[in-house]
């Protein structure tokens, strides 16, 4: 597992040494600053604010893949999900995803006693469907708009990648049974020990992938997912706007869909490289230079990024008792 880990982590940094290095050749460090400081930083904060309650709203969301999330309070899910974020932000290949599961896990486990486990099952789910709806969204504005065939081709590797994933959660389910045999016949070759702990972690992530059959969960997090991710196009089209971008209020949604597809290949900490290699090329498609892009790609990252990583340190160091399994503290 360690090794695994190293290795995601070495392929993140190459991912993004590279997307950076094709991004910052093109550029223009005059226009750029240029750019910086002809921003409207009054809509840059209205945005960034947005932008802060949006992923209070995302932290809100989670709750729905959780299991009895009624008895866990609404403020572990935020906490969860702000540090898991700043995990994110430090830790290289989306590593902060398991520090996040880790966290709903260590605070509810007086009410859910099963460790980040079905968390971190009920992220891969949420990563999953977002990736469907970011999908939904681009072929909806394919539609609308001519993309070039470069931009379809990516389309595509992801629309393949999201849901073959969707159909693994489902045929997990289907076969949970005949894939946790051979998973125990291949485990007698160890010991005990190890044998019962991952076939334990297996039954507990099958569970947390389970929730995708509760129809009283899912469609609320769907509904709030569509929500969100609209809300989440047009505060990107208010970044855009700041910098006196003249581009149609679609380039938001676009910039949105290209940045999800982005940060879901492993990175360096905090996407960087990535994000802006997405920023770059959806502008690109309006005929904004790389340079003026890359200006606006730095403010919005900061603008969104800054706050989530504050309240993640804040969190961190405030520290708070857990609740009872009554759910009175």
């Amino acid at each position: 597992m360690g090794n695994f880990k190293i290795l995601r982590s070495l392929i993140g940094f190459l991912v993004s040494g590279i997307l950076l290095y094709l991004v910052l050749k093109k550029i223009n460090f005059a226009e750029t600053l240029s750019a910086l400081k002809f921003a409207k930083y009054n809509l840059v904060i209205g945005a960034g604010c947005s932008a802060l309650l949006l992923n209070v709203l995302r932290s809100l969301r989670w709750k729905y893949l959780t299991e009895n999330y009624q008895l866990v309070p609404v403020r572990f899910f935020i906490k969860a999900f702000f540090v898991g974020f700043l995990a994110n932000s430090v830790l290289p290949a989306r590593l902060g995803e398991i520090v996040r599961a880790k966290s709903l896990g260590d605070q509810s486990k007086t009410v859910i006693e099963t460790g980040g486990t079905k968390s971190l099952a009920s992220i891969f789910v949420e990563k999953v469907f977002d990736g469907l709806v970011l999908l939904f969204f681009f072929i909806a504005i394919t539609f609308i708009f001519p993309f070039p065939t470069w931009i379809k081709k990516v389309g595509l590797i992801f629309s393949l990648l999201f849901i073959g994933l969707f159909v693994l959660n489902i045929l997990i389910l289907i076969y949970q049974k005949s894939i946790y045999k051979i998973l125990k016949k291949v485990m007698s070759f160890f010991n005990e020990k190890l044998s019962m702990k991952v076939l334990n972690v297996f039954n507990w992530f099958t569970e947390g992938l389970s929730v995708i059959k509760k129809h009283h969960n899912m469609i609320p997090f769907l509904l709030s997912s569509i929500i969100i991710w609209l809300l989440e196009g047009l505060i990107i089209f208010a970044f855009i706007r700041s910098f006196n971008i003249d581009a149609p209020l679609i380039s938001g949604y676009f910039v949105m869909i290209l940045i999800g597809f982005g940060i879901a290949v492993p990175s360096a900490p905090g996407y960087i490289g990535v994000y802006q290699f997405a920023c770059i090329q959806a502008l690109s498609i309006w005929g904004v230079n790389e340079s003026v892009a890359l200006s606006f790609s730095l403010v919005m990252q900061a603008a969104t990024f800054i706050p989530m990583n504050v309240i993640g340190i804040i969190f961190i160091l405030k520290k708070k008792p857990l609740v009872t399994v009554s759910g009175h503290e």
